[in-house]
């Protein structure tokens, strides 16, 4: 419902409300972090950073965690790119720093928060401090908050961008769980 809401501008005055704030308060240095932040946490820092995190899961043997993770990434990644463009949602500026294409959702977003959804996966598996695991699940929801805030602020992207970001990672976790039970029910893990 949210992609159709966004196809037909059902957002526009609350983005035009956004938008205005956000420019009205636009700080030059904020700004250029935003940009870092998008840089870094892109696609290639993503997929290095999965990578990483995937491997340490095999070499741990934490192979339901593996696949699930697999899963997690590639169908939310997929769905990303068949929803961008299926709907052709422009972005608030067409072109900020080289980056066009359309907007909805937020492939920043998306790997923002399977990059935070697959760490803690890692961390769980591996740390059973419980105070430690507290303050991981902190840092990665600031971590998940800040790749939100920036997409907004540099406006690479509109605000419901981002909630469909969050909405089809909750509902790519969902059916990623489903399908991680099918498969062990079929072999075993």
């Amino acid at each position: 419902m949210l992609a159709i809401a966004v196809k037909f501008d059902l957002f526009n005055e609350l983005n035009t409300m956004l938008y205005n704030a956000i420019q009205e308060h636009r700080s030059a240095s904020l700004y250029k972090v935003g940009i870092i932040f998008g840089d870094l946490f892109g696609s290639i820092g993503s997929l290095v950073l999965f990578l990483g995190m995937i491997a340490v899961l095999l070499r741990l043997r934490k192979k339901e965690e593996f696949l699930f993770s697999v899963l997690l990434a590639g169908l939310s990644v997929g769905a990303t790119i068949l929803l961008k463009y299926s709907l052709q949602v422009h972005r608030p500026l067409h072109s900020i720093n080289g980056l066009t294409g359309y907007a909805f959702p937020s492939g920043h977003g998306v790997l923002n928060i399977v990059i935070a959804v697959v760490l803690y996966i890692l961390v769980t598996s591996t740390i059973q401090n419980k105070l430690l695991l507290e303050v991981v699940k902190f840092f990665l929801v600031i971590f998940i908050l800040l790749g939100i805030f920036f997409r907004v602020y540099i406006e690479s992207h509109w605000l419901a961008d981002i909630l469909g970001s969050l909405l089809l990672v909750i509902f790519v976790y969902a059916l990623s769980c489903s399908l991680l039970k099918a498969i062990k029910y079929r072999i075993s893990i």
